[in-house]
């Protein structure tokens, strides 16, 4: 019995052009990496749509979570890629990173802000 395995090599130039300075704090580099992904996944599946299942959104959020720990050496949690794969216009999204469960809460009252800080 014989098995034909396929190989395919994906070769793209790809520019980057972000003005968030270094060290911004605005998970810059989750975007970039939860972009690029979804990106690349879309070419391997040759499809013209972005559309992904929450499974596969997780596997690319945990996948970039990963990379930030292995190549670029930081400890990072999973809350900024989870939210460049899992965001929505005009909602916040309550994660719980323990159990990676979620839910989006409307937020687009052009009158309210939010104001996060650490103390």
């Amino acid at each position: 019995m014989y098995y034909i395995i396929s190989i395919i090599f994906i070769f793209f130039n790809f520019i980057n052009n972000v003005k968030v300075p270094l060290g911004g704090g605005l998970s810059s580099s989750a975007s970039l990496e939860v972009a690029t992904a979804m990106l690349i996944e879309s070419i391997i599946n040759n499809s013209h749509e972005l559309q992904f299942t929450d499974e596969k959104k997780l596997q690319i959020a945990l996948l970039c979570q990963k990379a930030e720990h292995n190549y670029a050496s930081v400890p990072c949690g999973l809350m900024d890629q989870y939210i460049s794969t899992f965001g929505v216009t005009g909602t916040a999204l309550l994660l719980d990173c323990r159990s990676t469960k979620h839910q989006l809460i409307p937020f687009n009252n052009p009158n309210l802000s939010l104001l996060v800080t650490s103390k």
